[in-house]
């Protein structure tokens, strides 16, 4: 892929981020394939051919760099959240087996610490500046033009169905596992979303506000770069504004927290200078009315549904303007079906393919818990199709409230619900918890909604009136009895999902009942 760019469009612009200076820095085609060589070149004069190369950071195009020459070489590489507090830290980098670790200054204190107690760590790079004790990137490059090295790292054949990437999952529902993708695998799944996206013809920059060890991104920059589009790293969400307007990207990847809250500021009439035409949500669907209010605003957005295990694309709703209900149909060369099936069409989602992951490192019950001996992953996803196939996301199995009279409902279905009918709640959270009356007490569904605006917090009766004529369109199960309204977010993790853990059993007797009156 990167010798035909570098043949083909030689100086065209693939990669860029926000220098020091507040101008782009870009490695055009030739260059990318020169610096992945090169830096391929250095990794074996330092004997890190076939190391497991550990990579903490903020997004930039090094970052991506020494993901490819990892990919194209006979390495591991393993990108780790650059947010992961010290102890999660060491436990990922004990977890992966790092012998090396690339990391940006920020992160460099915590992975110096973490490198004490482990001697298999033998070998700290910076990716920026140079630090004395350390070697930086740059001289990992330098070591790659010494005449006893230059050029071997093009001589390798690296067997493509070998591990080549750990990534690890976010640990929401559990321990943090270590997902193993090869080269074939990564492939196979790009070369899906290529085949099955529909890339506007005047489509040229793209950035990507999520990170870089999320599948998601590696997926997004991977096809992007295949097909020549610049994509610009940001390393900061603080510096998203600032890229917006010298970048002016065309087609930006996000969550829906954030999408959601460039909609408010072009509600409010602030816009950022250069917003893109084209959103790819991904993480979770984006409810429908926001779809339609954005594309009011002219601006369209795509749902991009996947699982690291699966490499990490499962399907892609190209069409929201048309279907803002579905992720879309399965990714070609991707085989579905559903398991436990239920009254209401809703089963678990299964998918096989060649982009299906080898399992979890060093982990062999949990990989035999979700990876089946006729090569289906469970993804734990609840899902339905529809009359055209295409995939209804209904929410993490694992989160499905079961009512005592056997109804399942899916948490998330209803916060989208929620959200997409009342434009001033940023955020829903539903739950089942004990409703108290005196000595007697009923488990009921509760919400927790978070309203950013004090004054329409206040207004306790307008909500629940809100509240009750919403209910109306609901099944009776599916009701909401109480609601919470807390004063600030909910707590997420780094990839902007909602914590679930540690939600009150009973009601506060503080929120609002809804009770037609």
């Amino acid at each position: 892929m990167l010798e035909r760019l570098a043949r083909q469009i030689p100086d065209a612009p693939l990669l860029s981020d926000l220098g020091e200076d507040g101008a782009l820095r870009t490695l055009t085609a030739a260059a990318l394939l020169e610096e992945v060589f090169q830096l391929g070149d250095g990794l074996l004069a330092g004997g890190l051919g076939q190391a497991h190369v550990a990579i903490v950071s903020r997004n930039c195009s090094r970052y991506f760099v020494t993901l490819l020459s990892v990919l194209c070489g006979d390495a591991v590489a393993i990108p780790i959240d650059a947010q992961a507090p010290q102890p999660l830290l060491g436990t990922l980098l004990d977890r992966c087996d790092a012998d090396a670790v690339f990391c940006d200054l920020p992160s460099l204190p915590r992975v110096l610490a973490a490198q004490k107690d482990r001697p298999r760590i033998r070998t700290v790079v910076t990716l920026e500046g140079k630090v004395p004790g350390l070697p930086s990137y740059e001289e990992i490059l330098a070591a790659g033009s010494d005449p006893a090295y230059r050029g071997r790292f093009r001589t390798l054949e690296p067997d493509p169905d070998a591990l080549r990437v750990i990534l690890f999952s976010s640990g929401t529902t559990g321990a943090n596992k270590g997902v193993m993708l090869s080269q074939a695998n990564l492939l196979a799944n790009f070369l899906g979303v290529v085949r099955d996206s529909k890339s506007s013809p005047d489509e040229h920059v793209t950035m990507s506000l999520i990170p870089l060890h999320h599948a998601a991104c590696i997926a997004h920059t991977l096809c992007k770069v295949a097909v020549g589009r610049h994509n610009c790293f940001c390393g900061d969400l603080r510096d998203a504004v600032t890229l917006f307007r010298i970048a002016r990207p065309d087609r930006t990847m996000a969550v829906p927290v954030i999408i959601d809250s460039f909609y408010r500021q072009i509600s409010a009439g602030a816009p950022p200078a250069g917003l893109s035409r084209y959103f790819t949500c991904v993480g979770a669907p984006l409810r429908p009315e926001l779809i339609r209010k954005m594309g009011e605003a002219g601006i369209r957005v795509q749902n991009f549904y996947g699982a690291t295990e699966c490499g990490p694309a499962i399907s892609l709703n190209m069409d929201t303007e048309e279907d803002p209900y579905t992720v879309g149909r399965p990714l070609s060369g991707t085989e579905i079906r559903l398991d436990d099936v239920d009254a209401h069409g809703v089963g678990t989602l299964h998918v096989r393919g060649k982009s299906v992951a080898l399992g979890y490192y060093k982990d062999p019950e949990a990989t035999r818990a979700v990876f089946g001996p006729d090569g289906f992953f469970n993804t734990g996803d609840s899902v339905r199709l529809d009359e055209r196939g295409r995939i209804v996301l209904m929410g993490r199995k694992a989160n499905t409230i079961v009512l005592p009279n056997g109804e399942n409902v899916y948490p998330e279905e209803l916060e989208r619900f929620v959200c997409g009918q009342l434009d001033y709640v940023a955020e829903a959270l539903v739950y089942p918890a004990r409703f108290r009356i005196g000595n007697a007490s009923r488990t009921v569904l509760c919400a927790g909604l978070y309203i950013p605006d004090p004054a329409r917090r206040a207004d306790r009766a307008r909500i629940g009136a809100d509240l009750i004529r919403i209910n109306r369109d609901l099944p009776a199960f599916k009701r909401i009895e109480y609601a919470e309204l807390p004063g600030a977010p909910f707590p997420k993790t780094t990839s902007h999902k909602l914590l679930r853990t540690g939600l009150p059993e009973d009601c506060s007797q503080t929120g609002i009942i809804l009770t037609e009156r």
